[in-house]
């Protein structure tokens, strides 16, 4: 996790040997996707998972809550291999814009959010786990309950897609490379690319 982190603040490079052996481990585990995986959209893949096939889905928590509004009981979680004991983390947020509109209501609703009321409302639906300390575990399933429990004890770490690890110029450079090694699967060549896209983004001199 620190080695990770380290990505964004410039005490690990992104020459790093570990870079490589993630490209290569991404490489082996594409080998076992769908054949059409590039052409399937992530809020798609669920349906995947209710239609029976595919086995298996890497997802974040909103899939709880998707799979529920589809009816699907059906399926149990556990961390991606090798990342027992790490919570890769974003925080879904509304913000409050200066000069906005109706800005009683504005606050208003992010009051509602912040409440307790608010939080025990949203995210068992979601499939999130609450911000505040103080939710009522009751209205909370084992889902939820279990990654209460990680938050807890894991390690945390922020994920790059979500915004929360890096800024936008980066996250974009780091997408596009992904979405190349996909269909080229050049681990060297991908490991470049997220070199310059880090010093871009000032992460590497």
């Amino acid at each position: 996790p620190d080695k990770f982190k380290g990505l964004f603040s410039g005490s690990t490079s992104w020459e790093d040997k570990g870079i490589g052996d993630a490209l290569n481990i991404l490489k082996k585990a594409l080998d076992y996707a769908n054949p059409d995986f590039l052409n399937v959209g992530w809020g798609d893949v669920n349906d995947l998972m209710v239609n029976g096939k595919v086995g298996m889905i890497i997802q974040g928590d909103w899939t709880p809550g998707v799979l529920w509004s589809k009816k699907f009981q059906d399926f149990g979680w556990a961390p991606a291999p090798g990342n027992t004991g790490i919570y890769q983390m974003l925080s879904d947020s509304f913000g409050l814009p200066k000069k906005v509109k109706n800005r009683t209501a504005a606050i208003n609703w992010l009051r509602v959010c912040g409440s307790k009321d608010g939080q025990d409302a949203f995210n068992p639906a979601k499939g999130s786990i609450p911000a505040r300390t103080d939710a009522d575990l009751a209205k909370y399933g084992e889902y939820h309950k279990s990654a209460m429990a990680d938050w807890k004890k894991d390690k945390l770490v922020p994920s790059i897609v979500h915004g929360a690890a890096a800024k936008l110029s980066f996250m974009t450079d780091f997408m596009n490379a992904i979405n190349v090694f996909a269909t080229k699967k050049d681990t060297a060549a991908t490991q470049a690319a997220l070199v310059k896209a880090a010093k871009d983004a000032g992460f590497q001199k």
